[in-house]
């Protein structure tokens, strides 16, 4: 089965893709026709497999079902958790970051959240400023049928309900003086958060061309390798093995510039479901990417010259070929227009219907007080060291909050944050507390267990289990929202936390370097 997504009369939509890659709607699909549309997806997915194969044999492919969408939504439209990989291939590290780190292959490689703004389907276009570059990867990802709270590893397999070919855009340039500061002032958040942003840039994660299901591609490898005739106990060792059994390449502008291959993996998603599952919910519909099997990063060379257009195709034996146009536009510091906002419109869909996405965007900075050079290392010219952390991280106020078996050591930290109250993009410091719907305290816990666990942690792990240690469910509080009244408010608050037995610790709002102004431009600068 191939799940295509698409907005059909102002709303999204799903229908099954035949053998030709046409289109079919689902209104006279039994299994799904009283379902809402924009909830067919979810119920296709939540599926067992054998619920599917009978889906499809008793589905008409009729000329009257038949629809023409003139660009696909991407494959998860209404997607609750994007998770992104870096680094989680031994062909990287051999061919590409080898001399920089001592060809040392991680144990555990880097892996960050994609905002819901930042999805683009099959045929959209990216928009690439003036001045600006941009690198992609092609990788391929799994999408979740079920929720996944504390999953054995042995158990995850049967988690996974379909694979999609994605395309992992990195937007560069456009952050001023940040992206050409040396190596020697960049801080590991400071890396980190780069990376975050360059990729959270609207649009940047190219996904599709649709969501082809695990059984479709367990039956062709079933077929290859003739596994139906082996025992029960043998066929338990090809269990996910169609996964990692194919072929994907990139071509630009009609070359073939890349090829790799899925099993080029350090880490498989059965161990990732596993690992990320034991202190987070990965909700149905979750997207995993695995990371770039081949070269990651590499550079699509375009003019600097307006209207200049480049086409990028990532294709996966089986899965499908993901279609992404780049247009070189003005320049960014003009552009008051969201580019998310732009593609929902083209989708055929009201913009003011996705304001409800599916989760908040929080993001976190570290690094930003007075002392952090002499503390932790941050160079005063690292001012914004934000990361974007899962909606999940936020819990309710006043709920327990529950830490997993395997939590030993875990740091609090208080910060003053910012609600904003309206959609905004490429906000100018001056104008940015304009955004805001008031102002709240959060306190956000870090698990630092993850890091005991790896002996002799090297950078690149140290900051890849520090993110992933704040991600944890309900890690995050907010207290209720004041509304800003003054600007200078925010240099004269009082902020405690305190411990039940134990001492309180008090902190200031004026013992920032830089303030929630400075943030929310740096954030909104491409999302």
């Amino acid at each position: 089965m191939k799940i295509a997504s698409f907005v059909h009369d102002g709303q999204f939509d799903c229908g099954l893709v035949d053998s030709q890659g046409h289109i079919y709607r689902l209104d006279g699909c039994e299994a799904v026709r009283a379902i809402s549309p924009s909830q067919r997806l979810p119920a296709l997915l939540a599926m067992d497999r054998d619920e599917r194969r009978q889906v499809v044999k008793q589905f008409k492919f009729t000329a009257e079902s038949k629809i023409h969408p003139r660009v696909l939504a991407p494959a998860v439209p209404l997607c609750p958790l994007f998770f992104y990989g870096h680094g989680n291939s031994p062909t990287i590290w051999r061919r590409q970051q080898g001399p920089r780190f001592r060809w040392n292959i991680p144990r555990m490689t880097h892996f960050r959240v994609r905002p819901w703004t930042s999805l683009s389907g099959n045929g959209d276009t990216v928009e690439l400023p003036v001045k600006a570059s941009l690198a992609h990867g092609a990788e391929f990802a799994v999408v979740l049928g079920k929720d996944a709270y504390r999953v054995p590893e042995i158990e995850a397999e049967s988690y996974i309900a379909g694979v999609l070919v994605m395309n992992d855009l990195f937007m560069s340039g456009l952050h001023g003086d940040y992206d050409n500061l040396p190596d020697e002032e960049l801080s590991r958040y400071m890396v980190m958060s780069l990376d975050c942003m360059s990729k959270s840039a609207d649009g940047n994660g190219a996904i599709g061309p649709w969501i082809t299901t695990v059984e479709e591609l367990e039956d062709a490898y079933t077929a290859r390798m003739g596994t139906q005739r082996l025992s029960a106990m043998r066929k338990s060792s090809y269990a996910s093995a169609y996964l990692y059994d194919l072929i994907i390449q990139t071509s630009i502008d009609g070359k073939l510039s890349e090829r790799g291959h899925t099993s080029a993996t350090l880490l498989g998603a059965e161990y990732l479901i596993a690992y990320f599952s034991q202190f987070m919910t990965l909700p149905i519909g979750t997207i995993l990417g695995l990371g770039a099997p081949s070269w990651d990063g590499q550079m699509v060379d375009i003019s600097e010259q307006l209207g200049s257009r480049s086409e990028l195709e990532v294709s996966i034996e089986q899965v499908g070929d993901l279609q992404t146009h780049i247009e070189r536009v003005g320049c960014h510091r003009e552009r008051k227009r969201s580019p998310f906002l732009a593609r929902v419109r083209r989708w055929g869909m009201d913009e003011n219907k996705t304001k409800k996405s599916p989760g908040r965007s929080v993001w976190i900075c570290r690094g930003n007080y007075l002392k952090a050079d002499e503390i932790e290392g941050v160079p005063e010219s690292n001012r914004y060291c934000a990361n974007l952390y899962p909606p999940r991280v936020l819990g309710k106020l006043g709920s327990p909050l529950v830490l997993a078996p395997h939590m030993g050591a875990v740091e609090c930290e208080v910060h003053l944050a910012g609600v904003i109250g309206r959609p905004c993009y490429n906000i100018e410091e001056g104008e940015a507390l304009e955004c805001l719907a008031g102002v709240t305290v959060m306190l956000h816990l870090r698990d630092r267990s993850l890091g005991h666990r790896i002996k002799t942690p090297t950078d690149y792990e140290t900051r890849g289990v520090h993110y992933l240690g704040g991600c944890a469910d309900g890690f995050a509080r907010l207290s209720p929202v004041v509304p800003l009244t003054h600007a200078d408010d925010l240099d004269s608050l009082v902020m405690s936390v305190s411990i039940q037995d134990g001492d309180m610790v008090q902190t200031h709002s004026g013992g920032y370097r830089n303030g929630l102004n400075g943030m929310i431009a740096m954030c909104t600068r491409q999302t």
